[in-house]
């Protein structure tokens, strides 16, 4: 991959809500190779599916789309929160932060024989709505466990409790208590010798799943991983560990294209931002240029796009109160 310091520091800035361009074309790398073994994907930070779920659209598991994934969390709100008046923000998040239930998507032929998918989500409103929709996908085995991603396994932590589906933010130290997990010991439990994806989104204790994980990167038993950044120079000594196991990590830029974060050591202006870890045979996945702006330019249209889900989600409340 190419290095240029001013485009790195751009994607690096510019990286809030980037396209999942890699998880499609990690796919057709899949199914070109003729995968014989067990499919395996981690989602650490599960929250409300989206990621889950459009993992299991580009690799053929389901045909279950974004949007109906939409239709069906709006149905699960109403029905277990009746009485609440909803605004648009609140529907809005509905759809993810990154509105990820509109994003685009193909539904593609199945081609997996054995597949395993773990939903890790610390969120109990959260947990519970995951185990009613999962099943709804089809997937052959998919788990959701109720645990916070550590660095440390079967450790209690306590955590900040939400009201409804969907809530983001964690806040330690106060709340309801839940166990850890690891990366390194659910593959052990789950007998995982080769993990395909590993998606981090732990509000900002990403570094820590990443510490939890270095048994796995160091054997180069983790294809692909994807996490958060919030601030770089805590995140930064993780990146260069995984960097020394013989990864390619890169910054996703909201273009749709992706540049290597070692071409600069300098990222001052982050707040949020994504990368790509990937083993170097698979470097190929992460484009670095004819870069799709779809998802820069939809961004703007923002507040229309709200309304109109706003809109859809008004039509079930109402239903929901003429069927009484």
């Amino acid at each position: 991959m190419k290095c240029a310091q001013t485009e790195a520091r751009w994607r690096a800035v510019h990286s809030k809500c980037p396209p999942s361009v890699w998880i499609s074309r990690y796919a057709d790398a899949i199914r070109a190779d003729g995968l014989n073994e067990s499919f395996a994907v981690i989602n650490v930070g599960a929250n409300k599916g989206y990621t889950l779920l459009a993992i299991a659209l580009a690799f053929g598991l389901t045909s279950f789309t974004p949007m109906q994934q939409f239709d069906h969390i709006s149905r699960y709100v109403i029905a277990n929160r009746p009485g609440v008046a909803w605004n648009v923000s609140d529907v809005s998040r509905l759809c993810g932060v990154c509105r990820a239930c509109v994003e685009p998507f193909e539904v593609r032929a199945p081609f997996l024989k054995h597949v395993q998918l773990y939903g890790i989500e610390v969120q109990p409103q959260n947990v519970a709505w995951l185990r009613h929709i999962v099943p709804v996908w089809n997937v052959s085995i998919a788990v959701v466990l109720h645990a916070a991603g550590h660095s440390v396994p079967d450790l209690t932590i306590r955590f900040g409790e939400s009201e409804s589906v969907g809530i983001e933010v964690l806040t330690s130290g106060r709340g309801q208590s839940v166990s850890t997990v690891s990366v390194d010991s659910l593959a052990t439990r789950a007998n995982l010798h080769r993990i395909h994806i590993l998606s981090i989104d732990a509000e900002g204790y990403d570094f820590e799943v990443l510490r939890g994980s270095k048994r796995m990167l160091s054997e180069q038993a983790i294809d692909v991983i994807e996490f958060e950044v919030k601030k770089w120079s805590v995140i930064a000594p993780q990146v260069r560990i995984i960097e020394s196991f013989g990864y390619l990590c890169a910054w996703q830029g909201e273009d749709g294209c992706f540049s290597n974060v070692s071409c600069s050591t300098h990222y001052p202006l982050i707040r949020w931002s994504n990368i790509v870890c990937t083993r170097l045979i698979y470097a190929h996945i992460l484009p670095t240029s004819k870069c799709d702006r779809s998802k820069e330019s939809r961004r703007h249209g923002l507040a229309a796009g709200d309304a109109a889900l706003f809109s859809r989600f008004q039509a079930y409340w109402q239903q929901s109160h003429w069927n009484k």
